[in-house]
């Protein structure tokens, strides 16, 4: 087999492996935060921001939006 052969494959088990983790970290992050009983307490909206790469080129970025939860720790944890 050709590496053409296993493209199509490799590229739906990948799309497969990031949804399970990001299944397994969304549950993670609902534990976590019911055990600390975590508080929304700030929201940060996304917003486009200037990006200077090693090479000196100049580009244009975003960060997404956050929400900052304050939890029984002490930590204000965005995510």
């Amino acid at each position: 087999m050709d590496i053409e052969d296993w493209f199509i494959p490799g590229i739906v088990l990948l799309v497969i492996a990031l949804t399970v983790c990001a299944i397994i970290d969304h549950n993670n992050w609902a534990e976590f935060k019911a055990s600390h009983d975590c508080k929304v307490v700030a929201h940060v909206s996304s917003s486009w921001v200037t990006v200077v790469g090693t090479d000196g080129k100049v580009g244009i970025g975003s960060t997404g939006e956050k929400t900052g939860y304050l939890c029984n720790d002490g930590v204000t944890y965005y995510r």
